[in-house]
Parts: structure tokens; C-alpha cells; sequence
């Protein structure tokens, strides 16, 4: 790390690049390459992937200090629009206070004065304010700048990291919780199509049973119209196949038993090919 940041201090690199300890890195640097005049607190700044048209969003502070003020909010936007300015080349960049709403009255008293010292410096420093942001707004197109204390920053940072870190255990637990679903489901609706089908056989035998009995009841009627008793299931087995109810029905109340079971039988029937035995 030393090496490191000793050849940006001479000239020799342009950038550093560390997988070391972070807050050793930070501390190395402000002893190695000291601070920039006016800025009394260093921030740690990332890159957040965004769907702006330069694929990210600029977000500091996010771990360097854990308290921010007013002041120090501000010296964080101002960094981050140099930043910004640099590294993407925008010429107007957008500036956002991370805060737990977008109204003016809310958060802190340190957020809501460093949301008047942002605006007021913002026409003088060739950047856009758009106040306060939450955290759906950290990768929208809203904004290129998102400016925080490192506590929040930090907070934001690692939970992203661990939404996006996959978790192949947790993952087949998940194939297996669906593949169980999946089964549980395929049986329901087998057991629903059986269901089904047993309902519809039931439906087909109660609706030929009501057939059978409401013939044999009209039969019945006619039968005791007539006034000839003990004949009703010899005449049902000639007349049941084939009589509509309205027609048998009209032609009992229409007759009223003055015609014979066998005549009535006869001409209901039309089937001259069928013998109706005689009551």
C-alpha cells in the first residue's frame, strides 16, 4: 500500500489499486498524499451501477466517518461532482442528499442544513441539486451523485452486496421448495380431474334415474286416470324408452283418463314396429 501510494506522490501512477484492509488504506493515504485544501474529512466514494447513460452513479460517504455535518455533507457533494466531472466527463452533474424522504422538513437537523448550503452552492459550482433522494433513487436515472454520511453510505453498500452475493445453498433450497410445490400442485389436479370425473358420472346416473322415475310417475298419473290399477309397470315397459314429459303431461290432462291406457299408449308412442301389452 505504501509503495502504492508513494508513486502516485511522485508522479509515478495515476491511480492505486488495493485489495488490502480498507481503513489501513485510508489512513496511509492521508499521512502519504495529505488532504485536499478545504476538505477536513476524507470520504470513500463508489461506483453504483445505475441506468444512466454512463452506467453509474457516484455515491460517497461510505465508511470513512461515521458522523457527517452540515459542512462536511457539502464538501462530500462538491467532491463528488469533481469526481463525477472527471471520470465520465458530465458537465452539469446531478446531486442528490440521501435522506429518509423526498420533503424538506424531514431527517435530521444537519440533513435539512446541508440540503440549504448544497442549494445555495450549487449555481456556483455547475451542478444540479435535486434535494432529497431515498434509497430506490441510489440507481435511477434521477440522479448522478447520491451524498450521505458513511454510516447510511456503509449500511447501503453492504446490503446491495449481500442481495447480490449468490447463495448456492440458499438457492437449491429454493429449487427444492418449488420442485415440492410443483408436485404437491400436479397431484391436486390429479386428484381434482378424478373428482371431476366421478362427479360427472354421478351426474349422468342421477339424470337417468330422474328420466326413468319421472316417466314411470306420468305413467302412473295416466294409470290411475284410466281407473286401471295393477297395470303400471307392464304399460312403463312400453312407454318409458322414448316420451317427452310435456307431451305425456298435456295429453293425461287433455284426455282425463276418457281413453284407454293402451289407445293413449299407442298414439304417444309412434312406433307402430312395438306391441303394447294390453292392461
Amino acid at each position: 500500500m505504501w509503495g502504492a501510494l508513494t508513486s502516485i506522490r511522485e508522479g509515478e501512477a495515476n491511480v492505486a489499486v488495493s485489495c488490502g484492509n480498507t481503513g489501513a488504506l485510508m489512513a496511509l493515504a492521508m499521512i502519504c498524499l495529505r488532504r485536499a485544501p478545504g476538505v477536513s474529512r476524507p470520504a470513500i466514494a463508489i461506483l453504483w451501477p445505475s441506468r444512466n447513460p454512463q452506467q453509474f452513479n457516484v455515491m460517497l460517504d461510505v465508511g470513512a466517518d461515521v458522523r457527517a455535518n452540515a459542512e462536511d455533507l457539502l464538501k462530500y457533494a462538491l467532491m463528488g461532482v469533481s469526481y463525477s466531472g472527471a471520470a465520465f466527463g458530465l458537465e452539469r452533474p446531478r446531486v442528490g442528499l440521501l435522506n429518509v424522504g423526498t420533503e424538506e422538513h424531514k431527517g435530521r437537523e444537519e440533513l435539512r442544513s446541508a440540503h440549504e448550503l448544497i442549494a445555495a452552492a450549487s449555481a456556483s459550482n455547475r451542478f444540479e441539486f435535486v434535494g432529497f433522494v431515498e434509497g430506490l433513487d441510489i440507481p435511477s436515472t434521477r440522479l448522478d451523485v447520491i451524498v450521505t454520511d458513511g454510516f447510511t453510505g456503509n449500511v447501503a453498500l453492504k446490503t446491495a452486496e449481500g442481495t447480490a452475493q449468490p447463495d448456492r445453498g440458499l438457492a437449491a433450497r429454493r429449487v427444492q421448495v418449488l420442485a415440492a410445490l410443483a408436485h404437491r400442485d400436479a397431484v391436486r389436479a390429479h386428484v381434482a380431474r378424478a373428482a371431476a370425473a366421478a362427479n360427472r358420472s354421478a351426474a349422468r346416473q342421477r339424470r337417468r334415474f330422474s328420466r326413468s322415475e319421472r316417466y314411470s310417475g306420468q305413467v302412473a298419473r295416466f294409470g290411475r286416470f284410466n281407473g286401471s290399477r295393477g297395470c303400471h309397470r307392464t304399460c312403463l315397459q312400453a312407454v318409458q324408452p322414448a316420451i317427452p314429459r310435456k307431451t305425456l303431461r298435456a295429453r293425461c290432462i287433455r284426455r282425463r283418463g276418457k281413453v284407454k291406457l293402451k289407445t293413449a299408449s299407442r298414439k304417444m308412442l309412434k312406433t307402430p314396429n312395438r306391441s303394447v301389452p294390453s292392461c
